[in-house]
Protein backbone atom coordinates (compact mmCIF):
# COMPACT_ATOMS: atom_id res chain seq x y z
CA UNK A 1 0.00 0.00 0.00
CA UNK A 2 1.32 3.43 -0.97
CA UNK A 3 1.88 5.78 1.97
CA UNK A 4 1.80 9.58 1.96
CA UNK A 5 2.68 11.98 4.74
CA UNK A 6 -0.65 13.67 4.08
CA UNK A 7 -3.74 12.91 2.04
CA UNK A 8 -6.05 15.80 1.19
CA UNK A 9 -9.65 14.98 0.27
CA UNK A 10 -10.98 17.71 -1.98
CA UNK A 11 -9.09 19.96 -4.42
CA UNK A 12 -11.03 23.16 -3.87
CA UNK A 13 -9.47 26.37 -2.49
CA UNK A 14 -8.61 24.90 0.92
CA UNK A 15 -7.49 21.54 -0.41
CA UNK A 16 -5.29 22.43 -3.33
CA UNK A 17 -3.54 25.26 -1.51
CA UNK A 18 -2.89 23.05 1.50
CA UNK A 19 -1.43 20.36 -0.76
CA UNK A 20 0.92 22.82 -2.43
CA UNK A 21 2.10 24.23 0.89
CA UNK A 22 2.68 20.76 2.33
CA UNK A 23 4.75 19.85 -0.71
CA UNK A 24 6.74 23.07 -0.32
CA UNK A 25 7.43 22.00 3.25
CA UNK A 26 8.88 18.72 2.04
CA UNK A 27 5.95 16.39 2.73
CA UNK A 28 4.70 13.71 0.38
CA UNK A 29 1.13 14.63 -0.53
CA UNK A 30 -1.79 13.10 -2.40
CA UNK A 31 -5.00 14.92 -3.30
CA UNK A 32 -8.17 12.91 -3.87
CA UNK A 33 -10.70 14.74 -6.06
CA UNK A 34 -13.94 13.31 -7.46
CA UNK A 35 -14.72 16.16 -9.88
CA UNK A 36 -12.45 19.00 -11.00
CA UNK A 37 -9.33 20.51 -9.51
CA UNK A 38 -10.16 23.98 -8.19
CA UNK A 39 -13.46 22.91 -6.71
CA UNK A 40 -16.72 24.82 -6.74
CA UNK A 41 -15.14 28.28 -6.65
CA UNK A 42 -13.01 27.93 -9.73
CA UNK A 43 -15.25 25.70 -11.82
CA UNK A 44 -18.83 26.70 -10.97
CA UNK A 45 -18.68 29.73 -8.68
CA UNK A 46 -16.35 32.65 -8.08
CA UNK A 47 -14.45 32.68 -11.36
CA UNK A 48 -17.08 31.79 -14.00
CA UNK A 49 -19.69 34.01 -12.34
CA UNK A 50 -17.37 37.01 -12.47
CA UNK A 51 -16.69 36.31 -16.15
CA UNK A 52 -20.44 36.36 -16.83
CA UNK A 53 -20.86 39.52 -14.76
CA UNK A 54 -18.07 41.21 -16.74
CA UNK A 55 -19.83 40.52 -20.02
CA UNK A 56 -23.17 41.70 -18.65
CA UNK A 57 -21.54 44.91 -17.42
CA UNK A 58 -20.00 45.51 -20.85
CA UNK A 59 -23.41 45.11 -22.50
CA UNK A 60 -24.97 47.48 -19.98
CA UNK A 61 -22.27 50.11 -20.35
CA UNK A 62 -22.72 50.27 -24.11
CA UNK A 63 -26.25 51.53 -23.49
CA UNK A 64 -24.83 54.46 -21.52
CA UNK A 65 -22.24 55.46 -24.10
CA UNK A 66 -24.68 57.65 -25.99
CA UNK A 67 -24.47 60.09 -23.07
CA UNK A 68 -20.81 60.54 -24.03
CA UNK A 69 -21.53 61.03 -27.72
CA UNK A 70 -20.65 57.45 -28.65
CA UNK A 71 -23.20 55.40 -30.57
CA UNK A 72 -22.78 51.62 -30.15
CA UNK A 73 -25.29 48.89 -30.90
CA UNK A 74 -25.34 45.39 -29.37
CA UNK A 75 -26.86 43.35 -32.20
CA UNK A 76 -27.04 40.00 -30.45
CA UNK A 77 -25.82 38.06 -27.44
CA UNK A 78 -24.62 34.55 -28.23
CA UNK A 79 -24.77 32.63 -24.98
CA UNK A 80 -22.98 29.57 -26.44
CA UNK A 81 -20.04 31.78 -27.42
CA UNK A 82 -20.09 33.50 -24.02
CA UNK A 83 -20.12 30.13 -22.24
CA UNK A 84 -17.28 28.90 -24.43
CA UNK A 85 -15.20 31.93 -23.45
CA UNK A 86 -16.06 31.49 -19.77
CA UNK A 87 -15.15 27.80 -19.90
CA UNK A 88 -11.80 28.61 -21.54
CA UNK A 89 -10.90 30.83 -18.59
CA UNK A 90 -11.78 28.09 -16.13
CA UNK A 91 -9.85 25.46 -18.11
CA UNK A 92 -6.75 27.67 -18.21
CA UNK A 93 -6.79 28.17 -14.43
CA UNK A 94 -7.42 24.47 -13.74
CA UNK A 95 -4.43 23.59 -15.93
CA UNK A 96 -2.39 26.08 -13.90
CA UNK A 97 -3.13 24.27 -10.65
CA UNK A 98 -2.46 20.85 -12.17
CA UNK A 99 0.87 22.17 -13.49
CA UNK A 100 1.77 23.33 -9.98
CA UNK A 101 0.88 19.88 -8.65
CA UNK A 102 3.31 18.37 -11.14
CA UNK A 103 5.98 20.93 -10.31
CA UNK A 104 5.83 20.31 -6.56
CA UNK A 105 5.30 16.55 -6.79
CA UNK A 106 1.71 16.47 -5.53
CA UNK A 107 -0.02 13.22 -6.53
CA UNK A 108 -3.54 13.76 -7.89
CA UNK A 109 -5.86 10.77 -7.43
CA UNK A 110 -9.16 10.89 -9.33
CA UNK A 111 -12.03 9.39 -7.41
CA UNK A 112 -14.22 9.49 -4.32
CA UNK A 113 -12.18 9.47 -1.13
CA UNK A 114 -13.35 8.02 2.16
CA UNK A 115 -11.43 8.10 5.44
CA UNK A 116 -11.19 4.75 7.22
CA UNK A 117 -9.85 3.70 10.58
CA UNK A 118 -6.13 3.03 10.80
CA UNK A 119 -5.13 6.18 8.88
CA UNK A 120 -6.32 4.80 5.58
CA UNK A 121 -8.14 6.50 2.71
CA UNK A 122 -10.24 4.43 0.36
CA UNK A 123 -10.66 5.70 -3.20
CA UNK A 124 -13.52 4.64 -5.45
CA UNK A 125 -13.23 5.47 -9.14
CA UNK A 126 -14.13 4.15 -12.54
CA UNK A 127 -11.09 1.92 -12.26
CA UNK A 128 -12.35 0.26 -9.10
CA UNK A 129 -11.33 0.48 -5.46
CA UNK A 130 -7.92 1.26 -3.99
CA UNK A 131 -6.44 2.34 -0.67
CA UNK A 132 -3.61 4.60 0.42
CA UNK A 133 -2.13 5.13 3.85
CA UNK A 134 -1.96 8.62 5.31
CA UNK A 135 0.17 10.03 8.08
CA UNK A 136 -2.40 12.82 8.29
CA UNK A 137 -5.69 13.58 6.53
CA UNK A 138 -7.12 16.97 5.61
CA UNK A 139 -10.85 17.09 4.93
CA UNK A 140 -11.61 19.84 2.41
CA UNK A 141 -14.85 18.55 0.91
CA UNK A 142 -16.77 21.82 0.81
CA UNK A 143 -20.52 22.26 1.28
CA UNK A 144 -23.67 21.60 -0.73
CA UNK A 145 -26.56 23.89 -1.78
CA UNK A 146 -29.66 24.12 0.36
CA UNK A 147 -32.74 22.90 -1.49
CA UNK A 148 -36.38 23.96 -1.06
CA UNK A 149 -39.00 21.17 -1.00
CA UNK A 150 -41.61 23.44 -2.58
CA UNK A 151 -39.45 23.98 -5.65
CA UNK A 152 -37.23 20.93 -6.28
CA UNK A 153 -34.25 21.06 -8.64
CA UNK A 154 -34.67 19.44 -12.03
CA UNK A 155 -31.50 20.86 -13.59
CA UNK A 156 -33.40 22.39 -16.54
CA UNK A 157 -36.08 24.79 -15.34
CA UNK A 158 -35.29 24.86 -11.61
CA UNK A 159 -31.55 25.29 -11.35
CA UNK A 160 -28.66 26.10 -9.04
CA UNK A 161 -25.52 28.15 -9.44
CA UNK A 162 -23.82 25.48 -11.58
CA UNK A 163 -26.55 25.39 -14.22
CA UNK A 164 -27.20 29.13 -14.33
CA UNK A 165 -23.64 29.73 -15.50
CA UNK A 166 -24.08 27.43 -18.48
CA UNK A 167 -27.46 28.47 -19.86
CA UNK A 168 -27.58 28.22 -23.65
CA UNK A 169 -29.91 31.22 -23.92
CA UNK A 170 -30.92 34.25 -21.89
CA UNK A 171 -34.21 33.39 -20.16
CA UNK A 172 -37.07 35.77 -20.88
CA UNK A 173 -38.32 35.56 -17.31
CA UNK A 174 -35.99 34.58 -14.46
CA UNK A 175 -37.03 34.05 -10.84
CA UNK A 176 -34.22 34.24 -8.30
CA UNK A 177 -35.06 32.70 -4.94
CA UNK A 178 -32.72 34.25 -2.40
CA UNK A 179 -31.54 37.84 -2.10
CA UNK A 180 -28.05 37.08 -0.87
CA UNK A 181 -24.75 37.42 -2.72
CA UNK A 182 -25.17 34.68 -5.35
CA UNK A 183 -28.80 35.50 -6.06
CA UNK A 184 -28.23 39.22 -6.50
CA UNK A 185 -25.10 38.84 -8.62
CA UNK A 186 -27.06 36.70 -11.06
CA UNK A 187 -30.10 38.99 -10.87
CA UNK A 188 -28.00 41.97 -11.95
CA UNK A 189 -26.16 40.01 -14.65
CA UNK A 190 -29.21 38.50 -16.34
CA UNK A 191 -31.21 41.71 -16.14
CA UNK A 192 -28.39 43.44 -18.04
CA UNK A 193 -28.41 40.62 -20.58
CA UNK A 194 -32.11 41.17 -21.19
CA UNK A 195 -34.08 38.98 -18.75
CA UNK A 196 -37.06 40.15 -16.78
CA UNK A 197 -35.92 39.34 -13.25
CA UNK A 198 -37.82 38.85 -10.01
CA UNK A 199 -36.04 38.28 -6.69
CA UNK A 200 -37.84 36.62 -3.77
CA UNK A 201 -36.26 37.19 -0.36
CA UNK A 202 -37.51 35.90 3.00
CA UNK A 203 -36.05 38.78 5.02
CA UNK A 204 -37.10 42.43 4.95
CA UNK A 205 -34.14 43.52 2.83
CA UNK A 206 -31.70 42.19 0.26
CA UNK A 207 -28.19 41.27 1.43
CA UNK A 208 -29.60 40.83 4.95
CA UNK A 209 -26.22 39.88 6.42
CA UNK A 210 -24.66 43.20 5.41
CA UNK A 211 -25.05 46.67 6.89
CA UNK A 212 -28.54 48.14 6.29
CA UNK A 213 -27.03 51.11 4.45
CA UNK A 214 -25.45 48.69 1.98
CA UNK A 215 -28.74 46.86 1.51
CA UNK A 216 -30.60 50.09 0.82
CA UNK A 217 -28.08 51.23 -1.78
CA UNK A 218 -28.16 47.91 -3.64
CA UNK A 219 -31.98 47.84 -3.45
CA UNK A 220 -32.16 51.26 -5.12
CA UNK A 221 -29.89 50.04 -7.88
CA UNK A 222 -32.04 46.96 -8.44
CA UNK A 223 -35.11 49.14 -8.78
CA UNK A 224 -33.42 51.51 -11.26
CA UNK A 225 -32.37 48.55 -13.37
CA UNK A 226 -35.90 47.18 -13.40
CA UNK A 227 -35.42 44.14 -11.15
CA UNK A 228 -38.53 43.39 -9.11
CA UNK A 229 -37.85 42.43 -5.50
CA UNK A 230 -40.43 40.71 -3.31
CA UNK A 231 -39.29 41.05 0.30
CA UNK A 232 -40.66 39.13 3.27
CA UNK A 233 -41.82 36.62 0.68
CA UNK A 234 -41.49 32.87 0.11
CA UNK A 235 -42.16 30.33 -2.62
CA UNK A 236 -45.14 28.25 -1.47
CA UNK A 237 -45.34 25.82 -4.43
CA UNK A 238 -44.27 25.23 -8.01
CA UNK A 239 -45.49 23.22 -10.96
CA UNK A 240 -43.65 22.46 -14.23
CA UNK A 241 -45.57 23.56 -17.32
CA UNK A 242 -43.84 22.53 -20.51
CA UNK A 243 -40.64 24.55 -20.79
CA UNK A 244 -41.57 26.88 -17.91
CA UNK A 245 -42.46 26.70 -14.22
CA UNK A 246 -45.60 28.05 -12.56
CA UNK A 247 -44.63 29.40 -9.14
CA UNK A 248 -46.84 30.49 -6.26
CA UNK A 249 -45.25 33.19 -4.13
CA UNK A 250 -46.55 34.23 -0.71
CA UNK A 251 -46.00 37.97 -0.18
CA UNK A 252 -47.14 40.40 2.55
CA UNK A 253 -49.78 41.64 0.08
CA UNK A 254 -51.16 38.23 -0.79
CA UNK A 255 -50.27 35.30 -3.01
CA UNK A 256 -49.02 35.58 -6.59
CA UNK A 257 -48.94 32.88 -9.26
CA UNK A 258 -46.61 33.51 -12.19
CA UNK A 259 -44.73 31.58 -14.89
CA UNK A 260 -40.96 31.72 -15.29
CA UNK A 261 -38.62 30.24 -17.88
CA UNK A 262 -35.97 29.54 -15.27
CA UNK A 263 -35.92 29.53 -11.47
CA UNK A 264 -32.55 29.97 -9.77
CA UNK A 265 -32.51 28.73 -6.18
CA UNK A 266 -29.77 30.46 -4.19
CA UNK A 267 -30.74 30.20 -0.53
CA UNK A 268 -27.50 29.13 1.08
CA UNK A 269 -25.38 26.09 1.79
CA UNK A 270 -25.39 23.19 4.22
CA UNK A 271 -22.97 20.57 5.47
CA UNK A 272 -22.15 17.72 3.08
CA UNK A 273 -22.29 14.05 3.87
CA UNK A 274 -18.85 13.46 5.30
CA UNK A 275 -16.65 10.74 3.77
CA UNK A 276 -15.48 9.50 7.15
CA UNK A 277 -16.20 6.18 8.85
CA UNK A 278 -18.45 6.73 11.86
CA UNK A 279 -16.20 4.52 14.00
CA UNK A 280 -13.51 7.20 13.84
CA UNK A 281 -15.67 9.47 16.02
CA UNK A 282 -15.14 12.77 14.23
CA UNK A 283 -16.82 15.57 16.18
CA UNK A 284 -19.39 17.71 14.35
CA UNK A 285 -21.43 20.75 15.35
CA UNK A 286 -25.23 20.77 15.50
CA UNK A 287 -25.49 21.54 11.79
CA UNK A 288 -23.14 18.77 10.71
CA UNK A 289 -20.02 20.83 10.08
CA UNK A 290 -16.62 19.65 11.35
CA UNK A 291 -15.41 21.25 14.57
CA UNK A 292 -11.84 22.58 14.36
CA UNK A 293 -9.55 24.61 16.57
CA UNK A 294 -7.43 27.61 15.52
CA UNK A 295 -4.92 25.26 13.84
CA UNK A 296 -7.70 23.46 11.90
CA UNK A 297 -7.25 20.32 14.01
CA UNK A 298 -10.26 18.12 14.73
CA UNK A 299 -10.80 15.96 17.81
CA UNK A 300 -9.06 13.09 15.94
CA UNK A 301 -5.31 13.56 16.25
CA UNK A 302 -4.52 12.70 12.63
CA UNK A 303 -7.41 14.53 10.92
CA UNK A 304 -7.61 18.22 10.05
CA UNK A 305 -10.38 20.10 8.23
CA UNK A 306 -10.53 23.37 6.28
CA UNK A 307 -12.90 25.37 4.10
CA UNK A 308 -16.69 25.21 3.88
CA UNK A 309 -16.80 21.84 5.65
CA UNK A 310 -15.96 23.72 8.88
CA UNK A 311 -19.07 25.89 8.56
CA UNK A 312 -19.89 29.49 7.64
CA UNK A 313 -18.97 32.00 6.45
CA UNK A 314 -18.63 30.25 3.10
CA UNK A 315 -15.84 32.31 1.55
CA UNK A 316 -13.11 31.08 -0.78
CA UNK A 317 -10.54 33.42 0.76
CA UNK A 318 -11.34 32.04 4.20
CA UNK A 319 -10.87 28.54 2.80
CA UNK A 320 -7.52 29.53 1.27
CA UNK A 321 -6.19 30.75 4.61
CA UNK A 322 -7.57 27.78 6.52
CA UNK A 323 -5.89 25.46 4.05
CA UNK A 324 -2.52 27.14 4.58
CA UNK A 325 -2.91 27.04 8.35
CA UNK A 326 -3.86 23.36 8.23
CA UNK A 327 -0.83 22.56 6.07
CA UNK A 328 1.55 24.33 8.43
CA UNK A 329 -0.02 22.56 11.40
CA UNK A 330 0.17 19.14 9.74
CA UNK A 331 3.84 19.82 9.01
CA UNK A 332 4.45 20.38 12.71
CA UNK A 333 4.71 24.14 12.70
CA UNK A 334 3.05 26.19 15.43
CA UNK A 335 0.43 28.02 13.41
CA UNK A 336 -3.00 29.33 14.37
CA UNK A 337 -5.52 31.66 12.81
CA UNK A 338 -8.28 33.52 14.63
CA UNK A 339 -9.18 36.53 12.50
CA UNK A 340 -11.16 39.40 13.95
CA UNK A 341 -13.40 39.36 10.88
CA UNK A 342 -13.59 38.28 7.27
CA UNK A 343 -13.86 40.72 4.36
CA UNK A 344 -16.88 40.08 2.16
CA UNK A 345 -17.36 41.30 -1.41
CA UNK A 346 -20.53 41.09 -3.50
CA UNK A 347 -20.25 41.78 -7.24
CA UNK A 348 -23.52 43.61 -7.70
CA UNK A 349 -23.78 46.97 -9.47
CA UNK A 350 -22.56 48.89 -7.62
CA UNK A 351 -20.27 46.46 -5.87
CA UNK A 352 -20.72 46.04 -2.12
CA UNK A 353 -18.05 45.05 0.39
CA UNK A 354 -17.78 44.90 4.16
CA UNK A 355 -15.41 43.94 6.92
CA UNK A 356 -16.07 43.97 10.64
CA UNK A 357 -19.29 44.84 12.41
CA UNK A 358 -22.46 46.22 10.92
CA UNK A 359 -24.34 48.87 12.91
CA UNK A 360 -26.76 46.20 14.11
CA UNK A 361 -23.93 43.93 15.29
CA UNK A 362 -22.13 46.81 17.02
CA UNK A 363 -25.35 47.77 18.84
CA UNK A 364 -25.96 44.17 19.94
CA UNK A 365 -22.39 43.93 21.24
CA UNK A 366 -23.08 46.76 23.67
CA UNK A 367 -20.17 48.83 22.38
CA UNK A 368 -20.71 52.56 21.98
CA UNK A 369 -19.81 53.72 18.50
CA UNK A 370 -20.19 56.49 15.94
CA UNK A 371 -20.77 56.00 12.21
CA UNK A 372 -19.54 58.23 9.43
CA UNK A 373 -20.34 58.13 5.72
CA UNK A 374 -18.20 59.61 2.97
CA UNK A 375 -20.16 59.89 -0.30
CA UNK A 376 -18.44 58.99 -3.57
CA UNK A 377 -20.15 62.07 -5.04
CA UNK A 378 -17.33 64.01 -3.35
CA UNK A 379 -14.60 61.89 -4.99
CA UNK A 380 -13.07 63.09 -8.23
CA UNK A 381 -12.19 59.64 -9.55
CA UNK A 382 -15.80 58.48 -9.24
CA UNK A 383 -16.94 61.24 -11.60
CA UNK A 384 -14.29 60.39 -14.19
CA UNK A 385 -15.77 56.89 -14.57
CA UNK A 386 -19.34 58.21 -14.56
CA UNK A 387 -20.30 56.38 -11.39
CA UNK A 388 -20.42 58.64 -8.36
CA UNK A 389 -23.12 56.79 -6.44
CA UNK A 390 -22.01 54.93 -3.38
CA UNK A 391 -20.13 55.58 -0.18
CA UNK A 392 -17.57 54.46 2.37
CA UNK A 393 -18.99 54.02 5.86
CA UNK A 394 -16.83 53.55 8.94
CA UNK A 395 -17.77 52.65 12.50
CA UNK A 396 -15.48 53.91 15.29
CA UNK A 397 -15.75 52.92 18.92
CA UNK A 398 -16.40 55.81 21.28
CA UNK A 399 -13.43 56.61 23.45
CA UNK A 400 -10.89 54.30 21.81
CA UNK A 401 -11.42 55.20 18.14
CA UNK A 402 -11.01 51.51 17.33
CA UNK A 403 -12.18 50.73 13.82
CA UNK A 404 -15.13 48.38 14.28
CA UNK A 405 -16.38 48.10 10.71
CA UNK A 406 -15.98 49.40 7.18
CA UNK A 407 -18.68 49.17 4.50
CA UNK A 408 -18.17 50.21 0.89
CA UNK A 409 -20.65 50.58 -1.95
CA UNK A 410 -19.37 51.64 -5.36
CA UNK A 411 -16.91 50.83 -8.14
CA UNK A 412 -14.04 48.57 -7.04
CA UNK A 413 -15.49 48.08 -3.55
CA UNK A 414 -14.22 44.49 -3.74
CA UNK A 415 -10.66 45.79 -4.09
CA UNK A 416 -10.92 48.62 -1.57
CA UNK A 417 -12.09 46.43 1.30
CA UNK A 418 -8.70 44.69 1.53
CA UNK A 419 -7.02 47.83 2.86
CA UNK A 420 -9.71 48.20 5.50
CA UNK A 421 -9.34 44.53 6.46
CA UNK A 422 -5.58 44.92 6.84
CA UNK A 423 -6.06 47.98 9.06
CA UNK A 424 -8.57 46.23 11.31
CA UNK A 425 -6.60 43.00 11.60
CA UNK A 426 -3.53 44.95 12.69
CA UNK A 427 -5.48 47.18 15.09
CA UNK A 428 -4.40 50.32 13.28
CA UNK A 429 -5.51 53.59 14.83
CA UNK A 430 -7.10 56.15 12.49
CA UNK A 431 -3.83 58.09 12.52
CA UNK A 432 -1.90 54.92 11.60
CA UNK A 433 -4.29 54.37 8.72
CA UNK A 434 -3.83 57.90 7.42
CA UNK A 435 0.00 57.76 7.45
CA UNK A 436 -0.06 56.02 4.08
CA UNK A 437 -0.56 58.31 1.09
CA UNK A 438 -3.06 57.18 -1.54
CA UNK A 439 -2.37 58.04 -5.18
CA UNK A 440 -4.62 60.62 -6.81
CA UNK A 441 -7.06 60.29 -8.45
CA UNK A 442 -8.07 56.84 -7.19
CA UNK A 443 -10.96 55.24 -5.34
CA UNK A 444 -8.58 54.37 -2.50
CA UNK A 445 -8.75 58.03 -1.46
CA UNK A 446 -12.36 57.44 -0.38
CA UNK A 447 -11.17 55.25 2.50
CA UNK A 448 -8.84 57.96 3.78
CA UNK A 449 -11.55 60.58 3.31
CA UNK A 450 -13.97 58.53 5.40
CA UNK A 451 -11.45 58.19 8.23
CA UNK A 452 -10.65 61.92 8.09
CA UNK A 453 -14.38 62.57 8.35
CA UNK A 454 -14.59 60.27 11.37
CA UNK A 455 -11.85 62.31 13.05
CA UNK A 456 -13.82 65.51 12.48
CA UNK A 457 -11.52 66.95 9.83
CA UNK A 458 -13.08 66.12 6.45
CA UNK A 459 -11.29 67.23 3.33
CA UNK A 460 -13.86 67.18 0.53
CA UNK A 461 -17.16 67.28 2.39
CA UNK A 462 -18.41 69.99 4.71
CA UNK A 463 -18.37 69.30 8.44
CA UNK A 464 -21.91 69.58 9.74
CA UNK A 465 -22.55 72.35 12.22
CA UNK A 466 -22.27 71.12 15.76
CA UNK A 467 -19.84 68.36 14.78
CA UNK A 468 -16.38 68.24 16.21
Amino acid sequence: MVRFDAVVIGAGPAGYLAALRLAQLGRSVAVVERERVGGECLNWGCIPSKALIEVADLVHRTKRLSQLGIEVEVRRISMPELIKWKDSIVAKLVRGIETLFDHYGVTLIRGEGRVKAGRKVEVLSGNGRSEVEAGSVLLAVGSVPVTIPQIPFDGRRVIGFREVLSLEEVPSRLLVVGGGAIGLEMAFAFRKLGSEVTVVELMDRVLPAMDPAVSRAVQRSLERLGVRTLLRSTVSSSEPRGSSVSVRIATPNGELTEDFDRVLVAVGKRAPELPVESSIGLELDQRGFVRVDEAMRTNVEWIWAAGDVTGPPFLAHRAYRQGLVAAESIAGRVTTWAPKSYPVAVFTDPEAASVGMTEEEASRSGRRFRSFVFPLAALGRAHTVGDAEGFVKVLLEEGTDELLGVHVVGPHASELISEASLAMENLMTPDDFLRGVRPHPTFSEALAEAVELALGRPLHVALRKGSS
